[in-house]
């Protein structure tokens, strides 16, 4: 049997003293980040290479990795003032002309549009390609309309029932 519980002993153990609050909030890291972790995990797995073809996926599956931007920025991170974790990509580039980032638009969808530019020939090329600026023609807007390829929130609800035990023993062990 453990030793009596004294006035001085449970002093100590108070939640508002320095120690126990230190204590309690690398526990707290510990199991957010695991969590995290297996969230970032499962997302990455969703997305399947898009393969020679280039196979594009439909709205609502996860979308097929080309290039691996997307399955290779995804971070988790632990956010200080709200003392949990934040998973999803990270902001590459800059915002589309809609004021939408591309992750934001491949996991919600939305609205787009794109400056292209037709060249002699007629081949459409980005306006921003080197060969766009190297070549004459003229200028075109093409607006899209993308459906969402939600990966993050599926990979939230598939460790969601993980989560208890990830906070499972924390102050049983030491």
């Amino acid at each position: 049997m453990s030793e009596p519980l004294t006035i001085k002993t449970a002093q100590q153990f108070f939640f508002d003293r320095a120690a126990v609050q230190k204590a309690t909030a690398n526990m707290n890291k510990r199991s957010l980040s695991s969590i995290g972790a297996g969230i970032r995990t499962v997302d990455r797995r969703s997305q399947r290479p898009a393969g020679k073809k280039g196979k594009v996926s439909r709205p609502g599956e996860p979308p097929r990795v080309r290039m691996g931007q997307l399955k290779k920025f995804t971070y988790f991170v632990y956010s200080p003032e709200t003392e949990s974790v934040v998973v999803g990509p990270v902001l590459l580039g800059g915002k589309q002309k809609t004021g939408q980032t591309v992750p934001n638009l491949i996991e919600e969808g939305g609205n787009t549009r794109q400056e292209l530019k037709e060249l002699s020939g007629g081949l459409v090329v980005p306006a921003r390609s080197r060969l766009a600026r190297e070549s004459q023609g003229r200028i075109i807007a093409q607006r899209g309309k993308y459906e969402p390829r939600r990966h993050t929130r599926p990979a939230f609800d598939a460790e969601k029932p993980k989560f208890a035990d990830k906070f499972k023993g924390q102050f049983n062990s030491s």
